[in-house]
C-alpha cells in the first residue's frame, strides 16, 4: 500500500472508533427514550382493559414522511389474557394520524368453554367504548424526544456508513493494485462451481477436477487470464480470456469461490 494510502487508512480507522462510540451512545439514548415512552403509553391503555388481560410486545416503529421531512410514529403491542391463554390474544395499534386500531384473527366457530377468545372479546369491546377518551390520552404523548433521539442515532449510522465504506474503498485498492498483475494465479476453491470463465469446473472431495488460471495482461478496464483446467478426467487449456475487473471484485476480494496464489 502506498504511503499516502496507509496514513488515510489510518486517519479513517481513528474516525471510525469515535462514530462508532457516537453511535452507540446515540442507540443507548434511543433505545433508553423509547423504553420510558412505552412505559408511558403502555400505562394509558392499562388503565382501559379488563384486570385480567396484560400487553405483551410492546414497539415504537418510526416512518419517515419525506413530504413533510419528518419522523411519524406508530405504537403497536399484543394484548392477552395475563395466563396467556390460548385465543385470548389480539393486537392493538396506535398513531397520532389514524388513531386506535385493532387485529384479532378469526378461530371459527367457538362456544362458552372457549374463555380465552370471549374474554379478548370482552377486552376489545372495552376499549372500543372507552376508544375516544383514549385516544385522548395517548394523543397527549410527545414523542419529541423520541423525534430528536431517533435522528442522532440516524446521523451516526450514516457518519459510521460512510466511514466505513471510505475504508473499504481504500482496502479494495489495495487489494486489486497487488491482486492484478501479471504473473498472479488463482484457483477454484473445493465445493465451488467456476463463477468466472464459464468451465463448468465443480471441484468436490474425491474428484480431481480443478481450475488455474494465471493473470497474462491488464488493462484499465480488463484483466487477462490464461487457465488450465481439469472436469470429468479431461484436461482444457484456454489462453487470452479478457474478463472485466468489476466481474472479478466479490469472488477474488471476498473470497467467493477462489483463492489468490501471488
Amino acid at each position: 500500500m502506498a504511503q499516502v494510502e496507509e496514513i488515510l487508512l489510518d486517519m479513517r480507522n481513528e474516525q471510525l472508533k469515535i462514530v462508532t462510540q457516537d453511535h452507540n451512545t446515540a442507540s443507548d439514548k434511543y433505545l433508553r427514550v423509547m423504553n420510558n415512552l412505552k412505559d408511558k403509553i403502555e400505562n394509558i391503555l392499562l388503565k382501559f382493559l379488563p384486570s385480567n388481560m396484560v400487553i405483551k410486545y410492546s414497539h415504537i416503529d418510526p416512518d419517515w414522511i419525506s413530504s413533510s421531512n419528518s419522523w411519524i410514529w406508530k405504537w403497536r403491542c399484543e394484548i392477552v389474557r395475563s395466563d396467556f391463554n390460548h385465543h385470548s390474544d389480539f393486537n392493538f395499534y396506535w398513531s397520532a394520524k389514524e388513531g386506535i386500531e385493532l387485529n384479532n384473527s378469526c378461530i371459527g366457530s367457538y362456544n362458552k368453554e372457549e374463555t380465552g377468545y370471549i374474554d379478548a372479546l370482552r377486552a376489545m369491546v372495552q376499549i372500543w367504548e372507552h376508544v375516544d377518551g383514549i385516544e385522548v390520552e395517548l394523543a397527549e404523548v410527545s414523542f419529541d424526544e423520541l423525534t430528536e433521539a431517533k435522528e442522532e442515532k440516524y446521523q451516526a449510522e450514516n457518519r459510521k456508513r460512510e466511514i466505513e465504506k471510505e475504508i473499504e474503498e481504500i482496502k479494495l485498492k489495495e487489494f486489486t493494485d497487488k491482486t492484478f498483475k501479471e504473473g498472479v494465479q488463482i484457483q477454484l476453491q473445493q465445493k465451488h462451481r467456476d463463477n468466472i470463465f464459464d468451465s463448468r469446473v465443480f471441484p468436490c472431495p474425491g474428484s480431481d477436477d480443478y481450475l488455474i488460471a494465471k493473470i497474462t495482461k491488464v488493462t484499465p478496464k480488463k484483466v487477462s487470464f490464461d487457465i488450465c483446467y481439469t472436469r470429468n478426467n479431461c484436461q482444457y487449456k484456454r489462453e487470452d480470456i479478457p474478463i472485466k475487473k468489476e466481474r472479478l471484485i466479490n469472488p477474488l476480494y471476498y473470497q467467493d469461490g477462489w483463492d489468490v496464489i501471488k
